[in-house]
């Protein structure tokens, strides 16, 4: 069947990838700043994206599926505990 994409986010630095943030707008995402705290461009990305997530969890919509794009192998405890959520 087909999808129905209730949310679409995308987390980024905007002073690296400034130049991505128009694409992402147009094809309807809602981009989160994640500006570097660093001199080595470390962001709290990761963190947001989580705790988005676990609001996601709690919220009173059910979510059949969540789709998270991320070069991060960080984010492994994050899929096991969507999956301990059915």
């Amino acid at each position: 069947g087909r999808r129905t994409i209730l949310l679409r986010r995308c987390y980024l630095n905007p002073n690296a990838f400034y130049r991505f943030r128009n694409n992402f707008v147009k094809a309807g995402f809602q981009v989160v700043d994640c500006p570097s705290f660093t001199a080595r461009n470390k962001n709290g990305a990761d963190i947001l994206m989580v705790i988005d997530i676990l609001d996601a969890l709690q919220h009173e919509t059910r979510f059949d599926e969540f789709i998270i794009l991320s070069g991060d192998s960080d984010f492994r405890p994050v899929i096991l505990r969507l999956r301990a959520h059915d």
